[in-house]
């Protein structure tokens, strides 16, 4: 792959150098970097950016696009909404081994494990609120919490509440967390290779997959152990990574900004309901002498980022914020992935900034 090399030194000079060199590389880059990157692969981007209800950056914005753990807000309103309606207690006491039937090790970056330690006091006798569930979902991106919660809601409400809320470019929401089990399950109950698992998946369309995702998700919550037993040896797979990745629930950057534009401006949710949903959504720990309020949800895999938010700034100028980038081939995602929220603060706090990427993403 690099040529014929004429001593091992240099070879090994060569593999071991050359990515501490591109980390290095990577670590210098900026937000304009990340600008130049989705003005050159438009094919794997899409950013839409509300100011003052008005359009003013709309690139690509309309192609459906993986969401990740984005897609958690939709999650989030209908949990809002049951609690307003008086149909869930968020003071509701959970136990902490209803949520671990749904917990599949590392697969969320570690993230139940953060929230968890992040408890304290608020576990009693092994339980936490409902509340407390919603906001590991949101504030840490539980995936297990994620998975309970849809079973909670129901998923036939979550994906009614889509269309109450006037979404139309969205793919159905499905037991997704359970989805990163799909492939070494079907690797395993058929007896097949990767590749044959891979094209069987492949041919499976939306309402097949999301059939079998539940099918595990039954499995998970009534075996959890035993099925992780027999899947263990199958599981990280790369390839299957992708695949899985490539078929999260999708939907489009200018859905998701219009979303967030309709939270922060009251006209989804209101009283209670709005209350819920902005505390779930809005982060304490932005540091910031320009921005009043920010509530936000971003997700990520090896072959994606995403983000939705809205803000609002000291000037009272308010956005409404969603930048989608799909990489399927994972070769620029993860220097993408750390610059992604410096791009979007200068995107917000800088104007001059601002005014750049209006210029070139047209």
């Amino acid at each position: 792959m690099f040529g014929v090399l004429v001593t091992v030194t240099f070879i090994l000079i060569f593999i071991i150098g050359i990515p501490f060199y591109l980390k290095a590389k990577d670590l210098k880059k900026d937000e304009t970097d990340v600008l130049n990157f989705v003005r050159e692969h438009p094919d794997k981007c899409s950013l839409y950016l509300i100011e003052n209800d008005e359009t003013v950056i709309d690139y690509h914005s309309e192609k459906l696009m993986p969401l990740a753990s984005s897609v958690k807000i939709i999650v989030a309103v209908e949990f809002s909404k049951q609690v307003v309606d008086g149909r869930l207690d968020p003071n509701q006491m959970i136990s902490l081994s209803e949520l671990d039937k749904f917990y599949i090790p590392r697969t969320d970056g570690g993230a139940h494990d953060k929230w968890l330690q992040s408890l304290g006091d608020n576990v009693v006798d092994g339980h936490v609120s409902l509340y407390d569930v919603a906001s590991g979902m949101i504030q840490f991106s539980s995936n297990a919490n994620t998975e309970f919660l849809i079973d909670l809601l129901g998923v036939d409400n979550i994906n009614a509440r889509m269309k109450l809320l006037g979404i139309e470019d969205h793919s159905d929401i499905y037991y997704f967390t359970s989805s990163f089990l799909l492939p070494a399950a079907m690797k395993h109950e058929k007896k097949l290779s990767n590749a044959e698992t891979i094209h069987l998946i492949n041919s499976m369309d939306r309402e097949q997959y999301g059939s079998y995702c539940k099918k595990i998700h039954q499995q998970l919550r009534d075996e959890r152990d035993q099925l992780l037993n027999h899947l263990e040896k199958h599981l990280h797979n790369p390839k299957f990574e992708r695949i899985i990745s490539d078929r999260l629930p999708a939907s489009t950057a200018k859905e998701y900004a219009l979303l967030m534009n309709k939270i922060h401006s009251e006209s989804i949710l209101s009283g209670e309901g709005l209350s819920v949903l902005r505390h779930l959504l809005e982060s304490h720990s932005y540091r910031s002498d320009k921005i009043l309020r920010i509530g936000a949800k971003g997700g990520s895999t090896r072959y994606v980022a995403t983000i939705a938010l809205y803000a609002e700034r000291v000037d009272n100028h308010r956005y409404a914020l969603a930048f989608f980038v799909h990489d399927p081939d994972g070769v620029e995602i993860t220097w993408v992935q750390q610059k992604f929220s410096l791009f979007v603060k200068k995107l917000l706090e800088d104007r001059q900034f601002k005014a750049k990427v209006q210029s070139q993403l047209v």
